[in-house]
């Protein structure tokens, strides 16, 4: 599984790329991006922390 980012619901407060033990997310032009997608432990600290439910994790 890999985590997604909902383009329109992101508010880019930057929680999922603080959170991420794999730094699997980075903050480009402070919008958060996935970058290593392959690198996700599926541990749903992104998930879970994402105060707008803008990041899920998909197969």
């Amino acid at each position: 599984m890999y985590p997604v980012i909902d383009r329109k619901e992101c508010s880019c407060c930057g929680r999922c790329v603080d959170v991420c033990p794999s730094d699997v997310f980075v903050l480009e032009d402070e919008v958060p991006q996935v970058v290593a997608p392959e690198e996700c432990i599926e541990c749903s600290a992104c998930v879970d922390n994402c105060p707008s439910e803008a990041v899920t994790l998909h197969d």
